[in-house]
């Protein structure tokens, strides 16, 4: 099987919307509503994690976790599941790449897990894609389905904004 090539991505600025829009002097970092702490999931890339540094604004704290997956959901292979029931952790915000395929695995699990799942939209994005009978989808129409197959059902689908005010509410 070959490597995917990846083509047209929606939502370019997906990887920077929560981190880029804290007001300064505040951090991404720390305490969530309803107590949840920060976690960061790393994933498996073409180059080994070594190679690949997590962006500053979003690098894991010391105390924070790192997990490293390297399957779709970040539940798979992974002590996750068994470090966020230890530590009283019920709710998730699910942000990253690709909505329709990490993001999505990773939020499903976590529903049926029994998790209160939170995907940010506007920090999430997908690309193009060609379904078996040859049609070609644009990148924005498989972000938009994802997300509606994911509300109300495994997740509920929220914005940046959303998130942000809800950190600053507690």
């Amino acid at each position: 099987m070959s490597r995917r090539h990846w083509t047209t991505r929606d939502n370019r600025r997906a990887t920077t919307p929560m981190p880029r829009r804290i007001s300064p002097g505040s951090s991404p970092h720390g305490e969530r509503p309803g107590g949840d702490a920060s976690i960061s999931v790393m994933t498996r890339s073409i180059l080994p994690l070594c190679l690949r540094p997590i962006k500053k604004v979003v690098a894991p704290l010391p105390d924070e976790w790192l997990i490293a997956k390297h399957v779709h959901s970040a539940f798979i292979g992974t002590d996750l599941e068994a470090r966020l029931r230890g530590a009283g952790i019920t709710t998730l915000v699910v942000t990253g790449l690709v909505a329709n395929h990490c993001v999505e695995s990773t939020a499903r699990m976590a529903s049926n897990l029994g998790f209160d799942t939170y995907v940010v939209g506007d920090a999430t994005a997908a690309y193009d894609g060609t379904g078996l009978d040859g049609t070609h989808y644009a990148a924005d129409t498989i972000h938009a389905m994802t997300l509606m197959n994911l509300h109300k059902e495994f997740a509920t689908i929220t914005t940046t904004d959303e998130v942000l005010a809800a950190m600053t509410t507690g």
